[in-house]
């Protein structure tokens, strides 16, 4: 009696420790382009099978137009044994009878091998007698303040790194053309002008320096001497002399008082002047002393008192 009651015992251990594998499709039967689910079922796995077991590659041993859109794996523990649970969702691309081979399931030297799955994929059914419907215009939701606000904090947070960079280029970009346009103006601020005297006293300093006349080049002695006096005229008492002919600014002279004077020497000299540089006059080496000096001396003699200057 004792013997049976091990041989009993010793039965129940060897099933209990037996491993069983479980297959369930949802269906046999589905149409083309749908999803089909495989559940494949393993149970009463030890922790030496369960680190053995090497799962087989679905997706390698479906046959050709099946494909597998997805595969989980679920674990379950009971009684120090492991229940593993596989689901494979299939796609069928065509129309047609399939057979899902056997799966071997090997844990060492052991392997288990899952029955084969037959079923029958059907074409989509179509209603030929509506004909071709057109394509539905999408569905504009209605959005209020509130989704707007949102729309804009989700783009900001996944832009932020573009956004501070943009205001950054912008600033740098601001900054840099405000800096530019600042030394544009000072480089087009004019320095302030001479007095009209001491422009022209200086200008005669540098005429004599040059020795114009003295090397034959008397034309370019009198076009700058010429010059020197027209500009101080019309800087000193306000005449247009510098694109004026000898005739014109005689004409302005009878028109000031002040310069009554020296009308008759400044117009001598200009003559001279107009003689030398249109008419090839050469004029004598007194002479070209005699007007610079002649310009010196107007100049000297009318300048603006240099203490109304300074108060202006």
């Amino acid at each position: 009696m004792k013997n049976i009651f091990l041989y009993i015992v010793f039965i129940w251990q060897v099933v209990q420790a037996q491993v069983y594998l479980d297959v369930q499709a949802d269906t046999t039967l589905w149409t083309q382009a749908g999803v089909k689910s495989i559940t494949y079922t393993l149970r009463n796995l030890s922790d030496q099978a369960l680190k053995d077991l090497k799962t087989p590659d679905f997706a390698k041993l479906l046959p050709e137009n099946l494909v597998l859109t997805d595969f989980s794996v679920d674990t379950l523990a009971h009684d120090a044994l492991w229940h593993l649970q596989y689901k494979a969702d299939i796609l069928a691309l065509e129309k047609g009878e399939y057979t899902v081979p056997k799966l071997p399931f090997a844990m060492g030297r052991d392997t288990v091998y899952s029955s084969a799955q037959r079923f029958s994929v059907k074409a989509v059914d179509v209603d030929t007698q509506k004909g071709v419907l057109d394509i539905q215009p999408i569905y504009q939701a209605e959005l209020d303040v509130w989704d707007y606000l949102q729309i804009v904090w989700l783009w900001l947070k996944t832009h932020i790194v573009w956004v501070l960079l943009g205001v950054l280029l912008t600033l740098l970009a601001l900054w840099w053309f405000w800096k530019r346009k600042q030394k544009t103006e000072e480089k087009n601020i004019a320095p302030p002008l001479l007095p009209a005297h001491i422009e022209a006293l200086q200008a005669l300093d540098a005429l004599l320096a040059k020795q114009l006349w003295q090397s034959g080049e008397d034309k370019q002695y009198y076009i700058e001497l010429s010059y020197i006096l027209r500009n101080y005229l019309e800087r000193r008492f306000g005449l247009l002399t510098l694109e004026q002919t000898t005739d014109e600014i005689a004409q302005q002279l009878k028109n000031k008082a002040e310069l009554k004077a020296h009308k008759k020497a400044l117009l001598d000299f200009l003559v001279l002047a107009d003689l030398v540089k249109f008419a090839k006059m050469r004029p004598l080496a007194e002479e070209n002393e005699q007007f610079l000096v002649l310009v010196r001396n107007f100049v000297e003699t009318t300048k603006e008192n240099e203490q109304v200057q300074e108060i202006l």
